[in-house]
């Protein structure tokens, strides 16, 4: 393993670091948002991230990230984490790139394998490319920049696959920034094959639910929000949680998700609830300023949130909702050893031929700060895509329903209405 086990630091001490990543330029604040009366006050934090254009060939990122959570200094460490994490995605310069068709780079990888069950060939076509790491054999490899960095810019190349974040995370360790990126990878692949197949997942019954999980239920509910808690099973064994939040009224977004996967069950299950209600308070404040009209074909995530805000879309996502399969908390397997966690995902992924690409993007304007970020790219794994005309399916969309016991099925079979996940 190339990376060894460190803790975290605690948040009291990851707080402090605030004021560094303001007088390095990397952040420029961090204010808290107001509420709508009408929603659950949980603290959310929007960060405004500095202009970068100056470091970097690519575009700035999106100037503001946000971060919810029901306590207030780990909504403000979230909100800090995803500033980091898009501010390092966005730099890069083309002169410490490599440039050609796979064959001219040694050691690159076939651009093909990212293609999923496409038959296209693009190995002759010219690209940029980054070194990486292969935590398969920790060998050193070349893959194309753009599947990297977020936003890219695209000069003289074919679009392989329109760039997103999927995969990359912020942590206090290198250790953990990689676990929650490999945690990420699986969970939106797991997301994607539940909802193209339009699979059932397990409900989690809320009387086995934990105190803590079931008092921000009764707030969600006391803002007359259904909250659907459910466990989606994978071929790798790590729990992923998704939540699907419902709004009735017509005030809000009708349907909200949250995604989080990790083996402290109770952590997880409520950053799934917390990422859910994330997405509601800056869509409705959209909404409320320019109205609900989405462009077609879907192109971003404001778009696919425009698109899944009407009540009438509530009934698409009924397979989910209408499921009769029930589970327990405890019946979900988890794993308690911290200093193993990394292995136990990697070990589980290789024995899966699954490839893990490894790109440590800490930026040096981040000397002196505890802050590390990291990004993972598998060619194998089913990825996440937001703009509908660049769609991309793998094998494993397939092979996973399987597996879990569902009926075999074909293209033509899968879910083609653009998925609810912001």
């Amino acid at each position: 393993m190339i990376i060894s086990y460190k803790e975290e630091l605690n948040i009291k001490l990851t707080l402090k670091e605030i004021d560094k990543l303001i007088s390095k330029d990397i952040i420029q604040r961090i204010d808290k948002s107001p509420f709508f009366n009408d929603e659950p006050k949980f603290p959310l934090y929007v960060v405004k991230i500095k202009d970068i254009k100056r470091l970097t060939d690519g575009d700035n990122p999106d100037p503001t990230v946000s971060g919810l959570s029901v306590y207030d200094e780990k909504a403000k460490i979230k909100s800090i984490g995803e500033a980091v994490e898009r501010f390092c995605l966005a730099i890069y310069k083309r002169k410490e790139l490599k440039f050609g068709c796979f064959k001219d780079i040694p050691n690159a990888v076939n651009p093909n394998i990212f293609l999923g069950i496409s038959n296209s060939d693009i190995s002759n076509e010219n690209f940029f490319w980054s070194k990486v790491k292969l935590l398969n054999n920790n060998k050193t490899y070349f893959i194309p920049s753009q599947l990297i960095y977020v936003p890219y810019v695209y000069k003289n190349e074919k679009i392989i696959q329109l760039s997103t974040s999927t995969g990359t995370a912020c942590g206090t360790s290198l250790y953990f920034a990689l676990y929650r990126a490999l945690c990420e990878l699986v969970e939106r692949e797991t997301f994607m094959i539940y909802y193209l197949n339009r699979l059932p997942p397990y409900k989690i019954k809320k009387k086995s639910l934990p105190e803590k999980i079931n008092n921000v239920l009764d707030i969600l509910k006391r803002y007359r929000l259904e909250t659907h808690c459910f466990y989606l099973k994978s071929d790798i064994e790590l729990p992923i949680f998704l939540t699907i939040i419902i709004d009735r009224t017509g005030h809000g977004p009708s349907v909200a998700l949250g995604l989080k996967a990790g083996y402290d069950l109770e952590e997880t299950l409520l950053g799934s609830i917390e990422e859910a209600q994330q997405s509601r308070p800056w869509l409705r404040s959209y909404v409320y300023r320019k109205g609900c009209n989405p462009r077609f074909p879907i192109k971003d995530i404001l778009d696919r949130g425009l698109f899944w805000y009407p009540l009438k879309m509530i009934k698409k996502i009924n397979f989910f909702l209408n499921t009769k399969r029930r589970t327990d908390l405890d019946e979900i397997s988890s794993f308690n050893q911290k200093k193993l966690c990394v292995e136990k995902l990697l070990k589980q992924l290789k024995n899966k031929n699954i490839h893990i690409y490894f790109k440590d993007l800490t930026n040096v304007k981040l000397n002196g700060t505890v802050f590390k970020v990291v990004k993972v790219i598998s060619p194998e794994i089913q990825p996440m895509y937001f703009d509908e005309e660049f769609k991309i399916f793998t094998k494993r969309i397939f092979e996973v329903p399987q597996y879990l016991g569902f009926p075999e099925k074909n293209i033509s079979q899968l879910n083609n209405i653009p998925h609810p996940f912001l």
